[in-house]
Order: structure tokens, then sequence, then C-alpha cells
């Protein structure tokens, strides 16, 4: 008789086992995969915890979804059918229901004490195991029937006009679920690469893929909910809006990212260097905003063509009305692709300016004299004039040419003796470098001198009039104290007297 009735009992409940099937696939499918996943996990970031952590939680996750589907499957039975034929059927079946409602309720309690310790390790434990009480007391009241279980709102929501409006909570578990698992998973195994280039990438794309999530769950929701037209396409075209502005943002940041590692691999890609960054960098952000613009005005179903057009002439009025400015910055252009000076060059111009460029911009070129003095000069002027770059070459020091006259007859031994050890006392110049030693030329044979020139490299510009002066001043003066004649433009005057002849 007893197991006649339990036979009838499982006939009547088969679909109630839904739920325990469903936890004991749960349970092998994580004692098939979680021990790969935590090894895999433990290799990609070199850290041995993460094999700890799943057998401290192994047993604990495996229990508490096991009596999360006993209570489950508790709850679900029904006894009708088996006490029809009892002479107290009602007295009957509420003691059974009462039965079933508290060994579910003991099965619940076992799964959230158990669902505790899976928790209890992890750095979110307090705000875990509050969501978990929460939970439980939620399902308490359920189980006792003082409020309706959460499935059962839906199903009543899914059978209303405003079944939409369940987009936006789906939408939401789906954002925090992929917010967790890159901030539990993802970042702790791209901590661990070689390169930063992947974390930074993924922080920048996080925040609109979740964001877009979250909107589109907002958009479904209001495609079927019992609005107006007008309203329905208003929150259409702002939701949209959004999306368009974070996602601009992100590629703003994405387009930076790329153009420095870029630069970083000059030998890899040539084209990218530190004077074309400014260039590629201002090109990346015009395209960004263009499509920004662009899908922006498609967001809010306007024909872009119009603006397009208006744009075009507004441009050419722009254009018209700053011709200097904008020779300036095409000249800008010129001088960033073709680079005749880099930065920290030291640049003798055309009119006599002289300085090192500390600064390169597309409207113009700044210079620091030796004096400390800043020149800003409009690129349509640099791109014009006749520039001498003393730090060109293969040489990447300033040279300095110090001119030394001195008489005929001199000994020029002696003279080439005495520049050599001037130029060892000088201060500032560059050493341990054989292409930089200072060098000695007798240049040439002049109307009233024997020409040399003492040729020596320094370290920055900045002290070209201190070395010019140091320089200068030691050649006069051992010129002087050795005897050797500096000879100079001068001129003798005889008088005749004319008289004298005469009376001669």
């Amino acid at each position: 008789m007893r197991n006649t009735v339990f036979y009838q009992l499982v006939a009547e409940n088969i679909s109630a086992l839904s739920p325990l099937i469903l936890s004991i696939i749960s349970i092998i499918v994580i004692m098939y995969s979680l021990p790969k996943i935590s090894k895999y996990l433990a290799d990609a970031t070199k850290d041995s915890t993460w094999i700890n952590r799943y057998q401290a939680i192994q047993v604990s996750l495996i229990l508490s979804l096991l009596f999360a589907g006993l209570s489950e499957l508790t709850y679900d039975l029904d006894f009708t059918r088996i006490v029809n034929e009892h002479p107290q059927q009602q007295q009957l079946l509420s003691q059974l229901n009462l039965y079933k409602k508290i060994v579910s309720h003991i099965f619940l309690l076992l799964c959230v004490i158990f669902s505790f310790r899976v928790v209890r390790e992890n750095q979110y434990k307090k705000l875990l195991s509050t969501l978990f009480l929460t939970l439980f007391v939620y399902l308490s009241l359920a189980l006792w029937e003082y409020v309706p279980f959460f499935w059962e709102q839906i199903r009543t929501i899914q059978q209303s006009q405003y079944h939409s409006i369940l987009a936006i909570p789906v939408a939401i578990i789906i954002v925090m679920m992929g917010h967790y698992g890159m901030k539990w998973i993802i970042f702790p195994i791209l901590k661990k690469t070689k390169t930063e280039f992947d974390d930074i990438l993924f922080s920048y794309l996080r925040i609109p893929v979740l964001a877009s999530i979250f909107l589109f769950g907002l958009s479904a929701a209001t495609v079927d909910y019992p609005l107006p037209a007008f309203w329905k396409g208003f929150f259409h075209s702002i939701y949209l809006s959004i999306a368009v502005f974070i996602w601009s943002r992100a590629f703003f940041l994405l387009s930076a990212l790329v153009l420095k590692q870029l630069e970083q691999k000059q030998g890899k890609y040539k084209i990218v260097q530190p004077r074309t960054l400014p260039i590629f960098s201002l090109l990346s952000r015009m395209i960004v905003t263009i499509v920004s613009v662009y899908c922006f005005l498609l967001a809010w179903d306007k024909d872009p063509s119009g603006w397009i057009a208006s744009a075009g002439i507004i441009g050419i009025a722009v254009a018209y009305a700053s011709q200097d400015t904008l020779a300036s910055f095409l000249a800008g252009v010129a001088i960033l692709t073709d680079a005749p000076y880099k930065l920290n060059d030291f640049l003798i111009l055309e009119n006599g300016e002289r300085g090192k460029v500390t600064h390169i911009g597309f409207r113009s070129t700044r210079l620091l004299t030796p004096d400390h003095v800043e020149i800003i000069i409009p690129n349509s002027l640099m791109s014009s004039t006749q520039i001498s770059n003393m730090s060109g070459g293969s040489i990447k020091h300033v040279r300095i040419d110090c001119a030394a006259g001195v008489a005929y007859g001199s000994d020029i031994d002696e003279v080439r003796r005495i520049l050599f050890d001037i130029a060892s006392r000088i201060d500032h110049l560059v050493k341990d470098n054989e292409k930089t030693n200072p060098e000695v030329h007798f240049v040439s044979m002049g109307a009233s001198s024997l020409d040399f020139v003492l040729r020596i490299w320094i370290t920055n510009p900045l002290y070209l009039r201190e070395v010019q002066d140091q320089a200068n001043t030691l050649i006069y003066k051992e010129f002087t104290k050795a005897g050797i004649e500096i000879p100079y433009a001068k001129q003798d005057v005889y008088l005749y007297n004319m008289s004298k002849d005469k009376n001669t």
C-alpha cells in the first residue's frame, strides 16, 4: 500500500522533479568545469590561490545547489489526488501542505547557510551575505504566502499590457553579471599580462558595452509600452544620443591609446613618430567628431545632407576670413611631416634670430634664445625663410666656430697648440665622443691675418653666449701672453708739406 502511494505520488509530481534535476545537472557541470577553470586562472594570473579557493568552496557550493533543488521540489509537491479518497480530505491536505512548507523552508535555510560558506573568503563578503539574507527573508515570506513569488509577479506582468517593461530588469541583471564577471575574472587575468595595453583597452570598452546593454533594454521596454508614438520616438532618440556620446568618448580615448602604442613601436610603424603624432591625433579626433555628429543627427531623424551643405558654406567663409591662420596651419602640417627641424634642435634664422626649438604646433613654432627669451614665429614664416639647423647631421649637438686671426710671421704650430689648450679649458663641452672632439683649422690667409677656426660642440644651446665669451676671452689672453700679435684693421696717414717743395 505504501509503495502504491509512493509511486502515485511520483507519477503525479513528475514535473516537480525539474528543479532537482536542474540542480543535479548544475552540480555535474561545476564538478567537471570548475577545477579546469580554476587551474586556467591560476596559470594565467600566476596565482595558485584560485585552486585553493575552488577547493575551499567546492563542497559548500554543491550542497547549496542540492538543497536549493530539494527546497523547490518539496514546495512543488501536490497531494490533492492522493488524498481524494480520504474521509478527512481537507484536514489531511492542510497538514501535508504545512509539513511540505516546513521541510521546504528547512532546505532553503540549509541552502542559505552553505551559500554563506561559499562567500566567506570573498572580498565582498558583507555585500553578498546581505543579498543572500534578503533573498532568504523574501523567499520565506513567499513560501508562507505572505508575498507572491517573483516568477508569479513576472507571469502576471507578461500577461498584462506592460509586459515589455521586463526588458529593464533583464538588462540590469546582464549588466551586473557582466560587471562583476569582468571585475573578478577578466581584470585579474589582464593584470598579469606583459603589457598594459589590454588592461587600458578593456577598461575603456567596459562602460560603453555595459551602458549599451542597459540602453538596449530601455529601448526594448519603450517600443511595446503603451505610449503615444511621439514619446516612443523621443525616448528612443534620447537612448541613441546617450549611446553616441558614450561611444564617442570611448573612441577618443581609444584613438589616443592606439597612437601612443604605435609611437612606441617606431621601428615597425615608421609613419607614426613624435613629430607626426599631433597630425594623426587631430585627424582621428576629426573623424570621430564627424561620425558622432552624423549618428546624432540620424538618431533624431534629421537629414544630414542639409547640415553638410551648410557646413561647407561656413567652411569657405571661415577659410577666406582667416587666410593667415590657415596658411600657418598648413605650413605647420608640412613642417611636422617633412621635419626640417624637431624639438630641441638649435636653429639660426635668416634674420639672425637663433634659439632652441621648444614647441612645434600647427600655428607657430617657439624658440628659446640663449638670452632665455621665447620667440613665437608663425609657421608660414618658418616655411618660407632660410634656416640653419645647428643640430642637424649625424652629430646631435650645437657647434660653435670661434674665429682667431694672427699676424703674418706667427708660428702656426704654436697657435694651433694654444687653441687646443684653450678648448680643453672651456666649460659645457661634449665629452667622450670622438665625433665631437675640438678641432682647429687653418682656413685662409687673409689680407692682413692668418685665419684660424676653433670648432667645439656644447651640450646645450642655451650656453652659446657663455661659451663664446669664455673662448674669446681665453684666446685674447693666451695670444697676448705668448706674444702672438692679433692683427686689426689700421690705416697710416702720411702728411706731405707742399710749400716746402715749392721753395726748393
